[in-house]
């Protein structure tokens, strides 16, 4: 008897540690919005994205950043809304950014090839997915 309760204090000792163990390894990989730079869940120190970065009013095109990760915008013509990742030194990378499809005739709808974006002193500029620069938008 003696034997198995031995037994038992061992395996639940290992089973404990072994749990202990796998916490540690996945808590970097996790992502768990401990607020570190470049994750969304909180602004990254030094050069800030949050807030508005184009002209005014709805059909002026723009992009809202939120401080949580989240962006929207307008291109002139089509809304767009997604998330965002950035640095502390002003880089920016979009993810799953989704957008309508309106015709509308003589609006250069340049915004919504949008992938990356750099801040450089007042402006924030805007690169596609081969990495050229596509335009730039003021900060509001």
């Amino acid at each position: 008897m003696l034997f198995l309760r031995r037994a038992a204090i061992v395996t639940t000792a290992a089973l404990t540690l072994g749990g202990v163990v796998f916490a540690l390894w996945l808590g970097p990989l996790s992502g768990g919005g401990s607020g570190a730079e470049g994750d969304g869940a909180t602004p990254a120190p030094g050069v800030h994205v949050a807030g508005r970065w184009g002209g005014d009013g709805d059909r002026a095109p723009h992009l809202i950043f939120g401080a949580h990760g989240e962006v929207s915008g307008n291109d002139g013509c089509n809304g767009l809304s997604g998330s965002y990742t950035a640095t502390g030194d002003g880089e920016v990378d979009f993810h799953d950014v989704l957008g309508t499809l309106k015709a509308c005739p003589g609006v250069d709808t340049w915004l919504h090839r949008l992938a990356s974006a750099v801040v450089d002193g007042d402006e924030l500029a805007v690169f596609d997915a081969a990495g050229e620069e596509i335009g730039r938008l003021p900060r509001a």
